[in-house]
């Protein structure tokens, strides 16, 4: 089978396809042919550290050097494992397998962190869904979004923030969503009953507070955040600049009667919130938002432009070798 890898991290001209053998699933494992593969932060982080720094670091180039893109895969099951009774030959998937090793014609997977895709949406749609609606939902739970309350999402236009803005609309919450100027418009297409540009406001400056804020990148202070709490109210941290703040919030926030947590995907990860995104797709009520879908080959020149560019959505790699 082929498999998308790069040589030396970092450098576009290192991408190349190779050939491996097809695997073979244990008794609690399903094969899948990959139709598709979304790109993450962590498949873009060598090249964007080639570019700033003129170098790749050690940690960046363990997780990625000689590994497959992409972890988040939608396809067809066709070999299940002898203790497999959920899942059978033929079945339309997705699934998050990790960081790495979706860029492949077949993966394996664990039998119990497959779901059946939804229905209506394309294998490019799906495979756009797993690690950011996993960890969106996994968000909107700790912050306890629920019908009624007001919540804040910083970085609302990012690929966790786009669920998280329509999963707390789904779960009946006022929404301010906040992200600059280019994507205002999207925020509100997405359900947002109020968006702020950061780039021509200042969050702090409002006075307004909130039962519930989901903080997804930004580098708004702590205090920021818990001034605009209400009393019991929740702040959840999640991923990327905001992760050292997320790590000392549950402190920072002792006795103040709010509470302030974070949500990180190595800890985050509960495969079955993708039985619920399913259900949510299907309602209409989460569309991911595909930005470009690309073909195995157009991978060097993808990366190029990734590496000067800040997504606005999903990379979809279309598994057509």
């Amino acid at each position: 089978m082929h498999s998308i890898i790069c040589k030396e991290s970092g450098n576009p001209d290192g991408i190349q396809i190779i050939e491996t053998s097809i695997p073979r699933p244990r008794k609690n494992q399903v094969r899948v042919k990959v139709m598709a593969c979304a790109l993450s932060v962590s498949d873009f982080n060598p090249f964007f550290e080639k570019a700033e720094t003129g170098k790749v670091s050690f940690f960046t180039k363990i997780l990625t050097q000689n590994k497959p893109f992409g972890g988040d895969v939608s396809g067809i099951i066709t070999e299940t494992g002898k203790s497999v009774t959920s899942l059978k030959v033929g079945d339309e998937v997705y699934t998050s397998i990790g960081v790495s090793g979706g860029c492949s014609e077949y993966v394996t997977v664990n039998a119990d962190r497959v779901f059946r895709k939804p229905c209506n949406l394309s294998f490019e749609e799906a495979a756009a869904i797993p690690t950011a609606g996993i960890v969106a939902m996994e968000a909107c739970k700790k912050a306890e979004v629920s019908k009624g309350k007001k919540v804040l999402i910083y970085g609302a236009s990012g690929g966790v923030g786009q669920f998280a803005l329509q999963i707390a609309k789904a779960m009946g919450a006022t929404v301010t969503a906040v992200c600059s100027t280019r994507n205002v418009e999207r925020a509100y297409a997405m359900g947002a009953d109020e968006v702020i540009d950061y780039k021509k406001e200042d969050i702090a400056d409002r006075g307004t507070q909130f039962d519930a804020i989901l903080g997804v990148n930004g580098s708004v202070p702590l205090a920021t955040y818990k001034k605009m709490l209400k009393m019991g109210g929740t702040y959840v941290a999640i991923g990327g600049k905001q992760a050292t703040a997320g790590l000392i919030s549950p402190i920072y926030a002792l006795g103040s009667g709010k509470r302030m947590t974070f949500v990180l995907y190595a800890l985050a990860v509960n495969h079955g919130h993708l039985n619920a995104l399913k259900d949510l797709a299907e309602k209409n009520k989460i569309k991911p938002y595909v930005e470009a879908i690309y073909r195995p080959a157009d991978l060097k020149e993808t990366f190029v432009q990734i590496s000067k560019n800040h997504a606005q959505g999903k990379f979809v790699v279309k598994m057509d070798f």
